[in-house]
C-alpha cells in the first residue's frame, strides 16, 4: 500500500479575513484526481474530487479560522 501525499493550508486565529491565492503542486503530476477537504465561509466542511491542470496549480480560497487538506 503506498502512502497517501498530502498537502495543508490553514489561517488560524488571524484577522477576520479569507485568503484566495492560486497555489503550486508540484509533488503531483498534472493530471492527478485530488481529494480536496476544505471548510466554506461558515467553516462547514466539504470534500471535492479535483483533477490537477497542467501548470501543476489550484485557485483556493481559505476562510478565516478555516483549513484546506488536498490529498493525493
Amino acid at each position: 500500500l503506498a502512502t497517501p501525499e498530502f498537502y495543508t493550508l490553514s489561517l488560524h486565529d488571524a484577522l477576520p479575513i479569507s485568503l484566495k491565492t492560486e497555489i503550486t503542486l508540484p509533488m503531483w503530476a498534472s493530471g492527478t484526481e485530488l481529494q480536496v477537504y476544505a471548510d466554506d465561509k461558515e467553516l462547514q466542511g466539504e470534500v471535492k474530487s479535483v483533477k490537477l491542470g497542467k501548470k501543476q496549480t489550484m485557485k483556493v480560497t481559505i476562510p478565516c479560522n478555516g483549513g484546506l487538506l488536498i490529498v493525493g
